[in-house]
């Protein structure tokens, strides 16, 4: 985006400069736009540097409020939305009408005034919390998809462990494919590529606190690769087994990217949430010898950053 200056920007318009001459074409590219997509817009054949461009955004008309429930709102500007999902709750519609974190962030739009549809950029699982980015402008929903393409999206999640995670593993290099019958993801050889970093932060007999880096972005793949070490995550229904109502201890706490239009670093943040510190509490708790000793996880992660 080095090639435009942006002058100015809202839910209606564009206007930016060009460095230097270009085509049409090079305007798709540079916006990563489709060619459906370039359709939708008057976009010049050719332009000369310096001179002012317009964009026209048209509104959308079938956008439909199906919720009325509030959302955790953790950054926010013209073209995304970063919030907080909660645990047990879908990002996308699954069409069987169950709650959607699509429908709250819609409704919360359309609220405001807004004349698009956000759409979802990533998925996390329906049993995992935390940060999940939409695109608030079908505009630029290119581009943002081409930070998670291209690798240059970097998220980081916590998770609680079963059993004394080993410190020498690093990361975990493992091909994941579909379970045929089941809904379900396993580790097979001809499988997708699926690379996870680990950095275990505490172990106990019992439990481990570790974060984890993504460096694809697979399903399941954290869930599977810890399962594949034989220490799945606490609560997990799928590769390990369920022991109380307090949810998969998953939670993607940070997200780290370059704004595709400011170039300026965003690094987007969440705080631990009180359902891990209680998990390894109770766990770390059972098996301690001097329980009035026992770190929380707010500080056991200071000491190790």
């Amino acid at each position: 985006m080095n090639h435009f200056i942006f002058l100015y920007l809202d839910a209606y318009q564009m206007q930016i400069m060009p460095q230097q001459d270009g085509t049409k074409q090079d305007f798709i590219q540079a916006f990563h736009l489709s060619k459906r997509k370039a359709a939708q817009y008057s976009i010049p054949a050719q332009y000369k540097a310096h001179q002012l461009i317009t964009i026209y955004f048209p509104w959308e008309d079938s956008i439909i409020v199906s919720s009325s429930d509030p959302i955790s709102i953790i950054y926010e500007d013209e073209i995304l939305l970063v919030v907080n999902k909660p645990p047990f709750l879908l990002v996308h519609d699954d069409g069987n009408g169950n709650p959607s974190l699509q429908d709250q962030v819609s409704a919360y739009l359309y609220q405001c005034g807004w004349p698009h549809k956000a759409q979802a950029c990533h998925r996390i699982d329906f049993e995992t919390s935390g940060l999940v980015l939409f695109c608030k402008n079908p505009f630029f929903q290119g581009m943002l998809d081409h930070l998670f393409r291209s690798h240059e999206m970097q998220k980081t999640y916590r998770c609680l462990v079963k059993g004394k995670f080993p410190a020498n593993i690093k990361e975990a290099n493992f091909s994941i494919g579909r379970h045929r019958h089941e809904n379900a993801m396993i580790i097979h050889p001809h499988g997708k590529p699926a690379h996870t970093q680990f950095q275990r932060i505490q172990a106990t007999p019992t439990v481990s606190f570790l974060h984890v880096n993504l460096l694809t972005g697979r399903k399941h793949q954290i869930r599977l690769h810890c399962a594949h070490l034989s220490h799945p995550i606490i609560n997990d229904p799928l590769y390990g087994q369920i022991e109380d109502d307090q949810g998969l201890m998953l939670q993607n706490y940070q997200m780290e990217f370059v704004h595709p239009l400011t170039q300026k670093e965003l690094v987007l943040t969440l705080p631990i949430e009180s359902r891990f510190d209680q998990a390894w509490r109770k766990r770390v708790h059972i098996h301690a010898a001097k329980p009035t000793s026992i770190l929380d996880l707010n500080k056991l992660e200071k000491e190790s950053s």
